[in-house]
């Protein structure tokens, strides 16, 4: 055999410097598709990590945001309830509020961040159906919310007996009322 011959070992034993170079070459590759692996893993997490950051951000930042108008109404309620005694839908507190800048603390007079904007409706023009399951001091249903019920279904085209059928699935027993259906039975034949 003669030395440095391809694929065969030299007579001395020790391997060919030739087929050593050819397994070097493989390591540093597989050395450099590693390195680039792990590179794109960091960069992939480091992006991650930085929308979750901003993600929570945003999230702090629209609570404060609604607290900050939670507070401007509290404001505007507090003043009217100083100045008048009797609240109507033309007074400052039911009026939309113009959109109010948000600047960053640290820069008040730099350029705003986002604005808030809302207005208060007055709730107790509105019927609330959990009044109908409501109780008397006797333990009796209160007939007056009830009655109110039918009025308005009435007025708005609606057949007065759901109302009753409505008091009844709201209502704490599980018994029916007026009618000798299950409440289930009374809403999904109706």
């Amino acid at each position: 055999m003669r030395p440095g011959s391809r694929g065969r070992p030299c007579r001395t034993g020790r391997p060919n410097l030739r087929d050593q170079r050819g397994v070097a070459l493989i390591i540093a590759l597989i050395l450099v598709a590693l390195a680039t692996v792990l590179a794109s893993k960091l960069t992939f997490d480091g992006f991650l990590e930085r929308r979750r950051s901003i993600g929570v951000l945003a999230a702090e930042q629209a609570l404060q945001f609604g607290m900050g108008a939670e507070a401007i109404a509290a404001d505007a309620l507090a003043q009217d309830a100083q100045n008048t005694k009797q609240d109507t839908l033309i007074e400052p507190w039911a009026q939309p509020t113009q959109p109010l800048p948000i600047t960053p603390a640290d820069d008040p007079e730099g350029e705003p961040i986002g604005t808030v904007q809302g207005h208060l409706e007055d709730m107790q023009g509105r019927f609330n159906l959990n009044n109908l399951g409501r109780l008397k001091t006797d333990g009796t249903q209160d007939p007056q919310p009830l009655e109110q019920f039918q009025l308005l279904l009435a007025a708005v085209g609606v057949e007065p007996k759901w109302a009753a059928l409505a008091r009844d699935w709201i209502d704490a027993d599980d018994l029916p009322g007026s009618r000798p259906v299950s409440q289930a039975d009374d809403f999904a034949t109706d």
